[in-house]
């Protein structure tokens, strides 16, 4: 008897399952001789296999299902925009496990999401839900098993020691629990033939899920699949999903894209098959749902929620007030970088965030001074994610901390004055700095009363009228800043946050939602470096006498008298059509 056996022009050990075989066609189709009979399209291989390894009740095909695995058979770089319940996360999972158990001893894959209640929930919820289907199929033997504790698909029979060192596992992450730093280690890939990086709910993400791409791709066979319900173009779904031929090509009619990355699928309820075909899809939106989804939306089919869950596509406007939108950063040029024109001063603002509901430990430096133009502007300089090491035998956190706060300020030139420090928690970092350096920096309690100083030139409200609190006050000052032209610089992360902090518009005075609030919204993410920004507003408004609409300052932190701006200025300003001041009428104000 023949050890081979013949199968689509190649040869294959007789004793290899049928499905096993259909798999490796669908995997390695790029690698395969010029003889090998593949089917035209590839992922037939795969259709086959599913239908030998699962039954009809475990899993049913349809048109979204179709187009998902042809994107992960053909594509290396690819984002699915979903509607709710489009199956994104279902099919991630599901191939995720397929391509693994297709090639253990050289697959690496790495499936995260924001948070490991999301992932128990969705994806990885995929991953052990056909995992377990495969086990009951007596005769495929799928030799592995899930560990809850480590959220890894490993081979059986393997303590705990040999999992942590293994290198070929399904594993999963989340991204957003715990600091950035921690978010970089976790996705540090391994040096393999294969590597799968599957990102669900991307939106939500921090910037370190793409970034690991550059150590992840370090392979044979990189693929990197991504899914999300679109909520903004800033985010880090949306900077991934732009057209190579810009956002005004798309629109509602549109279901795929080039991008500069790889391509970007779209699923709407609209047209899912749950409405076309109810009894035999029922697990995909219909009727019922798009009816609700409206109904929650007072009947208005523009509404974000609505675009962004049942139209899977990025909404036009925020959901509710938020600081900034992304129309204002573009408009206002805020990320763009500056020219100086004579000398600038340097300042900090420092987020400790452990101890104020954050994330990272965050400092942020900023240069201000007078353009090329004659504009006087903030312009952010570097972000940087303090290291933190919890290790035996390390020193306390605080003094790692200031440990690093000194060197970077010494480094830079910036005087411990024109530091900011977030001081609303319990153990104050801005005490250690002034015991450290004999110098106070400047302390910033988020819950205190706003200064009484107006808002700007333009605007002699008193701050501490119009804001509730510190934190509202210095986030507006932003806004303020960013509407006459003065905030170059913003860096990326700040400008997603900015676009995401919600303002309590019933209130009154104005008040952003709390920290706790935004980070439930937001799958856990703290606007740490929007934060520092924020700050770095507040530095120049107290310690340097800058103000929205100002042409003058005072460097050495004293009070500054501004000369409100002329008739020709004020017109320009306002055609930028702020939603946060009025008519810049001119006149004097102390501050």
């Amino acid at each position: 008897m023949s050890d081979t056996r013949e199968k689509y022009g190649l040869r294959w050990p007789a004793a290899m399952h049928d499905a096993q075989i259909e798999l490796y066609m669908w995997k390695h189709w790029r690698e395969l001789p010029a003889h090998a009979k593949l089917k035209n399209p590839v992922e037939e291989h795969l259709y086959d296999a599913c239908s030998i390894l699962f039954t009809p009740g475990q899993l049913v095909r349809h048109k979204w299902f179709e187009i998902q695995a042809h994107s992960w058979t053909y594509d290396t770089f690819a984002l699915w925009w979903g509607c709710a319940g489009s199956g994104k996360s279902h099919s991630l999972g599901l191939f995720t496990l397929l391509d693994f158990i297709t090639d253990p001893d050289c697959t690496f894959c790495l499936l995260a999401s924001t948070s490991k209640e999301m992932l128990a929930t969705r994806s990885y919820a995929s991953v052990v839900q056909y995992l377990s289907y495969l086990k009951t199929n007596r005769k495929f033997t799928v030799p592995f098993k899930f560990v809850a504790s480590s959220m890894t698909v490993v081979p059986e029979g393997l303590g705990d020691d040999e999992i942590v060192n293994l290198k070929h596992k399904i594993m999963g992450v989340a991204v957003q629990q715990g600091t950035t730093q921690e978010a970089r280690q976790k996705l540090q890939g391994v040096h393999t033939t294969y590597v799968r990086a599957v990102f669900d709910e991307l939106a939500g993400m921090r910037p370190a899920a793409m970034a690991s791409r550059a150590n992840l791709s370090q392979c044979f066979d990189f693929k990197l699949m991504a899914a999300s319900n679109p909520e903004s173009r800033t985010d880090q779904c949306g900077l991934f999903s732009v057209p190579v031929k810009g956002w005004s090509s798309i629109d509602l009619g549109s279901r795929e894209w080039e991008t500069p990355y790889g391509k970007c699928y779209r699923f709407d309820a609209y047209e899912s098959q749950g409405l076309t075909e109810p009894a035999k899809y029922p697990f995909l939106p219909g009727k019922k749902f798009i009816a609700e989804s409206l109904k929650s939306c007072n009947g208005n089919e523009d509404a974000p929620d609505f675009m962004t869950f049942v139209r899977a596509f990025v909404p036009s406007v925020g959901e509710e007030r938020t600081i900034l939108t992304e129309a204002m950063v573009q408009r206002y040029l805020m990320m763009e970088t500056v020219m100086f024109r004579d000398d600038i001063t340097k300042i900090a603002a420092l987020d400790p965030a452990f101890t104020s509901d954050g994330d990272d430990c965050t400092l942020v430096t900023a240069k201000v001074g007078y353009s090329a133009a004659g504009t006087m502007t903030i312009a952010y300089d570097k972000v940087r994610f303090l290291s933190i090491s919890g290790q035996r035998g390390a020193k306390p956190v605080t003094e790692q901390i200031v440990d690093q706060v000194v060197q970077i300020l010494a480094d830079e030139g910036i005087p411990v004055t024109y530091l900011a420090v977030d001081d609303s928690g319990t153990q104050s970092i801005a005490d250690a700095i002034a015991m450290r350096t004999g110098v106070a920096p400047m302390r910033f309690n988020y819950s205190n009363r706003p200064p009484d100083i107006p808002v700007s030139v333009s605007n002699p409200t008193l701050a501490s009228e119009k804001y509730r609190n510190m934190v509202t006050w210095l986030y507006f000052s932003i806004a303020e800043f960013a509407e006459r032209g003065q905030i170059r610089g913003l860096p990326l992360a700040a400008a997603e946050e900015l676009c995401r902090r919600r303002v309590k518009e019933k209130l009154r005075p104005l008040s952003l939602e709390s920290k706790a609030d935004h980070k439930k919204r937001t799958h856990g993410k703290s606007p740490d470096t929007a934060d520092c920004c924020a700050m770095i507003a507040g530095v120049a408004r107290l310690k340097l006498g800058v103000s929205p609409g100002g042409r003058e300052w005072a460097p050495m932190g004293d009070k500054a008298i501004f000369t409100g701006l002329d008739r020709g200025v004020a017109d320009r300003y306002n055609n930028l059509e702020s939603s946060y001041s009025g008519v810049d009428t001119g006149g004097t104000f102390i501050v």
